[in-house]
């Protein structure tokens, strides 16, 4: 259905820019991460190299952008 086709060129979209400077190295690690279905900020932490602190400043600025959003406390997923 249409629905289904904008949600899939949403996602299309957001994996090129994954791939172009629209991102930081730091903000497409953590956002293939989200992608692979790591969404918890401590996960996030623990399967980076980054501290919590780093990680959730990273978030808000993905959340900023329009590429994730927070569904719950601390669990965040692909928008």
């Amino acid at each position: 259905d249409i629905l289904s086709k904008i949600i899939e060129l949403n996602k299309n979209k957001k994996m090129v820019a994954i791939k172009s400077d629209e991102l930081g190295e730091d903000e497409k690690e953590i956002y293939e991460l989200i992608c692979n279905g790591i969404k918890d900020v401590e996960k996030i932490a623990a399967n980076s190299k980054y501290n919590i602190s780093f990680v959730s400043g990273i978030l808000t600025v993905l959340e900023l952008k329009g590429f994730i959003e927070e569904v719950g406390k601390g669990e965040f997923s692909i928008r």
